[in-house]
């Protein structure tokens, strides 16, 4: 579509630079003068100029594929007739000027009766040439006219009148004129096309003034009259498309308007439906454009928020919280920052913001576009977040569960803002309720219930048969539910939350927090209550286990040690008595069957110490007697008594023991510790050749046993030094499991470290390291037990 401000501004060119026109034409050509009338030669100037401005716009027009098959030739009159105007305007009178006036006439009216032809076939290549060659034509006999204007034949007579084939062919241009009026004016009657009225009143015209030209005088009323008549007719044309043009530019406009709208509606739908709240803010701090979401956070409407500035709808307070960020942001930088913010409403909440600044066209900062985010409710998670990481840091820490209740209670209050809180534990299934801490509660209320019975009418027996919160939201709803509760309405509380600690078979407690104020929670408030209550139940119920478990331990440990020592006292006199009998002479039948008994009373014996020394390790009573020992000696010493156990075994010992290595240490636990180690290389690799290495390095004693036997399965080595922890079927191959844990205790009493090294069916190494001096507290635990 032609741009329709270029047709007002054709219009002014073709009317007021027509003198202009005729000047250059008479610089650059030297047979152009301007000898006839002036005001001729300015409306031929003006008409041609028009002529060719028309056609141009219709040209255009066809281009861009708006219908109308006549349009070819109508263009192609008009561009001749305009070039042939144009050149009549500047020639002085002469044969050549005659003809310049008569060739438009019958060029024009020729072409446009071509109208009549069939549409296909002024869209055929034939009707295409036939108008190349009439442009061809035309800018031919005008370049002729004006390189040769007297070389023409003449035109009119002496007495100032045309001649007759001059007048013929006139009247020829004008008939050609009339009968394509004709033509317009069936297809206005038919179709009703007011541009089809237009061309026809332009061919009627120029129709009526190529009749009458035949008849003017030179430079006579009807010489004037053609040319005015042929002006009008241009005119008329270019009155119609400046119309067309005009309404076409209306239609553009009333389109971009929507358009505008159109895009104004999608985005405010895309901008309604983030959940961001979308503003505009102008340099006078007035909104100009808010979203649904703004508009709904705040509880207004556009129409309350639109125009207005930013202290009057969010508060004189918030607006001075925001002010040196649109400062920023209206001095042409982007801002993003966070912040608490007050609204004149009473509410507090916490923002991120986005400051945008828009600019114009020239670069200046019109306004902000302001994105807003509500991270009150993020920033709540996050904070009760940590405040359940500070209740699990303090449960961890508590040491009795009234550390645990203050704990509790201390972060459920401040995490919601509430008044007081209470805690109350259920010890035994069906038994009363027990109050264990009490926070932010006068004293004479505090002591109202101290013992619950569960059948009292509480909100706290209801919780714990019910097994599920209440949440209550006023005094008035606790005394519609709970009758005779009036004590606790004394405590100043408005509203409560009543949470059950909820173990895994049963009710372990209850968690009472109080608000000052009537008070609805909102999702996340439970959410965290709910959390926090779960939380403590939790923790009680594995204290609760822990509890269990260290009272069974040390019922076991209690027996293992009144067992001990109730089973030493008989052990010692059977020992004693088997010693006297291997000491008859004669010796008394039977003596392999002694020392058999003997073996076996030794056996029972270590097993009785292995049990004393494990309650004495779990008291803490365990004593070290340190002293000078020969680490190499002390080895071949234990080899040598327990050479019989080996060689029953069929274990060949191999000692490797280069030097001497001397220590400090408590020798009697040591030589328990290579016992230990020696056995159990008999037991689990029997029929194997037990390796023994003594040596000295870095300031650390090395003992090593290594045993070719069944070797130790991976998952079984972390829990190896354990008590009662067995690697092996223990029906294969007896034992308690206590020798290897005994072990480990001693040498980490006297500074060093025990461990291991085996894999499944290639035998197990036994590594122990000992300072040469035993650590400090080794000998600290010493000089105690000494005292």
């Amino acid at each position: 579509m032609l741009p329709p401000r270029s047709v007002p501004l054709t219009a002014v060119l073709s009317l007021v630079l027509p003198a202009l026109a005729t000047a250059v034409l008479r610089q650059l050509v030297g047979a152009v003068t301007w000898v006839h009338a002036p005001l001729h030669s300015s409306l031929e100037t003006a008409g041609g100029l028009i002529a060719l401005a028309v056609a141009a716009v219709l040209l255009w027009r066809r281009a861009y594929g708006e219908p109308g098959s006549h349009l070819p030739w109508v263009v192609t009159s008009l561009v001749c007739m305009g070039l042939l105007d144009l050149t009549h305007a500047g020639l002085h009178t002469s044969p050549g000027f005659f003809w310049s006036r008569a060739l438009p006439t019958l060029l024009g009216g020729l072409l446009m009766a071509l109208v009549w032809l069939p549409a296909g076939w002024t869209r055929s290549r034939a009707a295409r040439h036939l108008r190349l060659a009439a442009g061809l034509l035309s800018v031919a006999l005008c370049a002729g006219l004006i390189a040769s204007p007297q070389s023409w034949p003449r035109a009119f007579s002496e007495d100032g009148t045309y001649v007759l084939w001059a007048r013929f062919i006139n009247m020829v241009g004008g008939m050609g004129f009339l009968t394509s009026a004709t033509f317009f004016l069936r297809r206005y009657r038919r179709e009703g096309a007011a541009e089809d009225l237009t061309f026809a009143n332009h061919c009627l015209l120029f129709g009526v003034a190529g009749l009458l030209f035949g008849m003017s005088h030179l430079w006579g009323a009807i010489w004037w009259l053609f040319h005015g008549l042929r002006l009008v007719a241009y005119l008329v044309v270019l009155g119609h498309v400046v119309r067309v043009y005009r309404g076409l530019q209306a239609a553009e406009e009333e389109e971009l308007v929507r358009r505008l709208e159109r895009s104004e509606a999608q985005m405010r739908l895309v901008t309604d439906a983030l959940p961001v709240l979308v503003s505009f803010i102008q340099r006078d701090d007035r909104y100009t454009y808010v979203n649904r979401g703004y508009t709904e956070w705040f509880n207004l409407t556009r129409e309350e928020v639109l125009n207005r500035t930013i202290a009057e709808v969010l508060g004189q307070a918030a607006y001075e919280g925001v002010r040196p960020y649109l400062e920023r942001a209206l001095s042409g930088e982007s801002v993003i920052f966070e912040r608490v913010m007050p609204y004149q409403r009473g509410r507090t909440r916490h923002i991120r913001a986005s400051y945008i600044p828009q600019r114009t066209s020239r670069g200046e900062v019109e306004g902000v576009v302001a994105l807003v985010v509500d991270i009150t409710a993020e920033k709540r998670a996050q904070e009760r977040a940590k405040r359940l990481q500070a209740v699990t840091s303090a449960l961890s820490r508590a040491l009795t569960p009234e550390e645990m209740a203050r704990a509790v209670l201390a972060e459920a209050i401040d995490g919601i803002g509430a008044g007081s809180g209470t805690f109350f534990v259920l010890e035994s299934e069906g038994g009363p309720l027990r109050r264990l801490h009490v926070q932010g509660l006068p004293a004479e209320v505090a002591a109202v219930h101290a013992n619950i019975p569960l059948e009292a009418p509480l909100p706290i027996t209801h919780v714990v048969r019910s097994g599920t919160p209440l949440w209550v939201e006023s005094a008035e709803q606790m005394l519609q539910d709970f009758p005779d509760l009036g004590p606790v309405l004394k405590s100043g509380n408005q509203s409560w939350a009543v949470l059950p600690l909820l173990g895994s078979s049963r009710v372990l407690g209850v968690l009472m927090i109080g608000f000052p104020v009537p008070h609805r929670l909102e999702e996340e408030e439970r959410a965290f209550l709910l959390a926090l209550s779960q939380q403590v139940a939790q923790a009680f119920e594995r204290a609760n286990l822990y509890l269990a478990a260290r009272a069974a331990v040390r019922v076991r440990e209690e027996f293992l040690s009144v067992a001990g020592h109730e089973l030493r006292t008989p052990l010692t006199s059977l020992k004693l008595q088997l010693q006297l009998l291997e000491r008859t002479r004669p010796p008394v039948v039977g003596a392999p069957r002694l020392r058999a008994m003997e073996r076996q009373v030794g056996r029972l014996e270590s097993l009785v110490e292995s049990l004393l020394d494990v309650g004495r390790l779990s008291e803490g009573r365990l004593s070290l007697e340190l002293g000078e020992v020969e680490l190499r000696a002390l080895t071949r010493e234990v080899l040598e008594r327990l050479a019989e156990v080996l060689e029953r075994a069929g274990c060949e010992v191999h000692l490797d023991a280069p030097a001497p290595v001397h220590g400090h240490w408590d020798a009697h636990r040591l030589d328990q510790v290579l016992v230990n180690l020696l056995t159990n290389a008999a037991k689990y690799g029997a029929g194997h050749p037990v390796h023994v290495r003594v040596e000295e390095a870095g300031g650390v004693a090395r003992l090593t046993v290594r045993d070719e036997g069944i070797g130790i399965a991976p998952e079984a080595l972390p829990r190896l030094f354990g008590r009662f922890e067995r690697a092996v079927s223990e029906r294969q191959y007896g034992g308690i499991g206590l020798g290897l844990y005994i072990s480990r205790q001693l040498v980490e009493a006297m500074g060093g470290r025990v461990h291991v090294d085996s894999r499944l069916g290639e035998g197990a190494t036994f590594a122990v390291e000992l300072p040469l001096r035993a650590a400090p507290a080794a000998e600290e635990r010493t000089r105690v037990t000494a005292d």
